[in-house]
């Protein structure tokens, strides 16, 4: 992958993109949160909101409790919206390629409720799945996300910090995918 991922804001662009794409006066659009899943997540869909009205993009925001939230995303129902991810189980991209990029057929793309479909990261999706030599599954990897990220398939905006408790009684090994596992524990004497 590039070193950098990020797209700068730049609004005299943004406004002109837009206008090449046939929304010269902008356009509404919903944008779903959550206010009870992630850290700060109605505060980053506020600033959204707030970054895309000055290109013109017009956002009816709704916020509500992840227990209404994520049935509607689930349900198709929500037009923009926040989600995080954890990649599991593989511990590299595969998750989101096979779960949220790929094309929900049954199969792929289970959490692409919004019809979501690039034959590329199909294809990718599914040879990945079946590649053993790592070299090669991580070229198809990096791939997708090329592909992902020249297309903004998807605006990924910060990785959400973890908060572990301590103590130099207790060794336990701290897994990247944010679960503890208290049957791996020590307590030192």
């Amino acid at each position: 992958m590039r070193s950098t991922c990020r797209w700068n804001m730049i609004v005299d662009k943004a406004k002109t993109l837009l206008a090449e794409a046939g929304y010269p006066d902008g356009f509404k659009t919903g944008l779903s949160c959550s206010n009870d899943r992630y850290i700060a997540d109605e505060q980053i869909c506020l600033a959204i909101s707030s970054m895309w009205a000055k290109i013109g993009v017009q956002v009816d925001l709704s916020v509500e409790s992840k227990t209404t939230y994520f049935p509607r995303m689930d349900n198709g129902e929500l037009d923009v919206y926040l989600l995080g991810w954890a990649s599991l189980p593989a511990m590299d991209g595969y998750s989101v390629l096979q779960a949220l990029l790929a094309t929900n057929d049954g199969t792929f793309g289970g959490s692409n409720p919004n019809g979501l479909s690039d034959p590329r990261i199909d294809a990718l999706a599914r040879s990945a799945s079946v590649e053993l030599e790592e070299t090669k599954r991580v070229d198809m990897l990096k791939e997708a996300f090329r592909i992902t990220h020249d297309d903004a398939l998807f605006i990924p905006l910060h990785q959400q910090p973890v908060a572990w408790a301590m103590s130099n009684k207790v060794d336990i090994p701290q897994f990247p995918d944010e679960y503890v596992r208290p049957w791996f524990a020590q307590i030192k004497k």
